[in-house]
């Protein structure tokens, strides 16, 4: 039996996956680009390519904190940003239809995008920092869907010019506009939930822009009230109807959407803001890295990928016969996958080689736990929330902006 499942996982790799051999076995060279708020994991191989890419993170970072949260202080841990080489390799690990995803995970997450033409690119990879920047800043602590994805599309519009001070936001978004007008408003009541199919999802984002477009014009305030009361609201739709009682039906929302979307004006903002200055660090990814990086990504892909769940335990099971102590292989199996997780011997030589990273200290704790060492766990636990676990949960706000022009 045992035979029989290698002898699938290995056809599995070879073929099925798609995806590119290791730099080791003559794949592309993978890199990482560490700047002051991001560390990109590429393999674009073109250094220029790839620079340029790291350099447009922070830029993208700069423009959407000054349009939404220049008062919210700077969080210690940088995003990580997976760009793949191929829309192939990237269709492994996302969803069919995707253009690019963050996949949330332990307080933290990871951007994943194909390497596109620069505008498309621009565009996915504005979208998905929004959404790790509110993650990482825990500001989507309980937040429904439609927030989330409405500020996400809002301050993916952002725009600047990298020889400027100054940055526009606020403008449409074409494609959403053209699709809410042609397919009407996403119903009220299943606005606070997901969605079961891409075209309903399509269409509630539609929505969800248009109406974080209409409060960010016309309701700024009660909107900033809103968001700041997420983070402690057990039940976000009552959080709304206590700040919003004239706006919490079908009949008010479609009756105000509607006006907006047949009238309104889609005022624009411009603000200024210091241009970044930064320096990289950047190195070659060996390939155990790379395995596990691919095996984080399978995680997120078994629920649209039938070959993911094999292919996780092969790019996994590479990474640790390259290096047993590899942090991010050993987080994905022992918190994840949930296997091994009593193995105190290793999870103790995760914090020896990593004594600054809360990942592994997390691990630790989960061995601890799993034995009922209740003492340690929660040392181990402390620990990593020290280091940098759950963070805190700074108040978000709007900043003083020009006048619409």
């Amino acid at each position: 039996m045992l035979c029989l499942r290698m002898v699938v996982l290995v056809a599995l790799a070879a073929g099925c996956a798609h995806l590119p051999a290791c730099p080791g076995r003559g794949g592309p060279r993978w890199s990482e680009w560490s700047s002051p708020h991001f560390r990109l994991l590429t393999d674009v191989e073109d250094d220029a390519d790839a620079e340029t890419l790291a350099t447009q993170l922070e830029h993208f970072r700069a423009a959407i904190m000054a349009a939404a949260w220049r008062d919210v202080p700077e969080a210690g841990e940088p995003i990580e940003v997976a760009v793949l080489g191929s829309t192939s390799e990237a269709d492994v690990f996302l969803p069919p239809h995707a253009e690019g995803l963050f996949f949330p995970y332990l307080g933290t997450g990871i951007v994943v995008v194909p390497a596109t033409t620069r505008m498309e690119r621009e565009n996915v990879l504005k979208h998905e920092i929004v959404h790790a920047l509110m993650r990482q800043l825990d500001l989507d602590r309980n937040a429904p869907l439609w927030f989330n994805e409405g500020m996400a599309m809002y301050l993916a519009m952002t725009s600047y010019e990298e020889s400027s001070v100054e940055v526009t936001f606020g403008a449409p978004a074409p494609k959403a506009l053209r699709l809410v007008e042609y397919r009407g408003l996403y119903p009220w009541s299943d606005l606070w939930t997901a969605p079961t199919n891409s075209n309903d999802h399509a269409r509630l984002e539609a929505t969800s822009w248009l109406f974080v477009h209409y409060l960010f014009n016309h309701e700024r305030e009660r909107f900033q009230r809103f968001q700041a009361g997420l983070a402690s609201a057990t039940d976000a739709k009552l959080l709304w109807a206590r700040i919003f009682p004239d706006l919490a039906t079908p009949e008010a929302f479609d009756r105000t959407l509607g006006r907006y979307l047949r009238g309104g004006a889609y005022a624009m903002y411009k603000a200024r803001i210091p241009r970044p200055h930064f320096n990289f660090g950047t190195r070659p990814v060996p390939d155990a890295e790379v395995h596990a990086l691919r095996a984080l990504l399978c995680s997120m892909a078994k629920d649209h990928n039938d070959d993911a769940p094999a292919l996780l335990q092969w790019e996994l099971a590479q990474s640790l016969r390259q290096d047993p102590l590899n942090l991010r292989a050993r987080m994905v199996e022992r918190l994840f996958m949930r296997e091994n997780v009593a193995d105190l011997d290793t999870a103790q030589a995760l914090t020896s080689k990593h004594p600054l990273a809360w990942q592994a200290w997390l691990v630790l704790a989960a061995a601890h736990g799993s034995r009922r060492d209740g003492k340690e766990f929660g040392v181990a636990l402390e620990r990593a929330r020290a280091l940098g676990f759950r963070g805190g949960a700074p108040t978000p706000t709007f900043p003083n902006v020009a006048s619409p022009y």
